[in-house]
């Protein structure tokens, strides 16, 4: 076993496991592959019904993942925020998107085409 930071090989982690400590292998910048970036995550903030105009327009190009904060339109008025929120559902459906609110219905998660949400129906129903 090897020492490393004052810990011999052999002790165990939380869970009972004993650890060992191999060689390390050192990986250069130029052997890490780099991707070509095919989405960009875009946060937005919508105030009211007119803020979706550029939210609209980046799904149509379909390269943006929007994080939408709707927490003070949800505040001040839920009624608009209901109408942006059937609207970007229509947009999306159109694209064959997806769209999520989560938490407590002040964000919306907005996907453009080709990207869904998992909401793990799917896999408790196979699981049954």
């Amino acid at each position: 076993m090897v020492k490393i930071f004052g810990i011999f090989g052999g002790k165990k982690d939380n869970e009972g496991f004993e650890l060992e400590y191999d060689e390390f292998v050192e990986i250069s910048s130029d052997d890490v592959v780099k991707e070509e970036v095919k989405y960009k995550v875009k946060p937005l903030v919508i105030q009211e019904y007119m803020d979706i105009k550029p939210a609209i327009k980046l799904l149509r190009e379909g390269e943006y993942i929007l994080l939408i904060n709707t927490k003070n339109l949800k505040i001040r008025d839920p009624t608009e925020l209901k109408r942006v929120v059937d609207k970007l559902k229509q947009i999306v459906e159109k694209l064959d998107g997806d769209i999520i609110g989560f938490g407590k219905g002040e964000w919306l998660l907005v996907m453009p085409t080709g990207i869904k949400v998992d909401r793990g129906e799917e896999v408790d129903k196979e699981e049954e």
